[in-house]
């Protein structure tokens, strides 16, 4: 893969290129190196996915291409607060498409672990948006 950085910005390669009045697709590495694109690798170290993301911690730039370094990042957990207000929310059975859908359960199949994580949280509120856009409020 090639890219080039553009004000700190990653621009991948395209699959073409036109240069004098004619468009090449598929282009070869000359090409992409006269127009100013390097060899794009990724340094990710080893994390655990269920309690770490990675992170972009920057791009190293030289003459022989461009390397993003990343991070292992702690998960963010929901605060007690969020849990609470999610769990009031929860705690309500609603009706979906005449189906009686209760929501505590979807979390549970959502997630099962016995943490919540904000993906299942943003989950059930978009769930809850999708059925009601005034569930939160106005």
């Amino acid at each position: 893969m090639y890219a080039k950085l553009i004000n700190g910005i990653l621009i991948l390669a395209p699959d073409s290129i036109s240069t004098g009045g004619v468009t090449y697709y598929h282009p070869t590495v000359d090409m992409l190196a006269a127009e100013g694109y390097l060899p794009y690798s990724e340094n990710k170290p080893d994390y655990d996915p269920e309690t770490q993301q990675l992170k972009l911690d920057g791009y190293e730039t030289s003459e022989s291409g461009i390397v993003a370094h990343y991070v292992a990042v702690d998960i963010p957990q929901p605060t007690a607060e969020e849990l609470a207000l999610v769990a009031k929310r929860l705690e309500v059975t609603k009706l979906i498409d005449g189906n009686e859908y209760r929501l505590v359960d979807e979390l549970k199949s959502m997630n099962t672990s016995s943490t919540l994580t904000n993906e299942s949280v943003m989950a059930l509120c978009e769930m809850l948006m999708d059925y009601d856009p005034n569930y939160f409020g106005a």
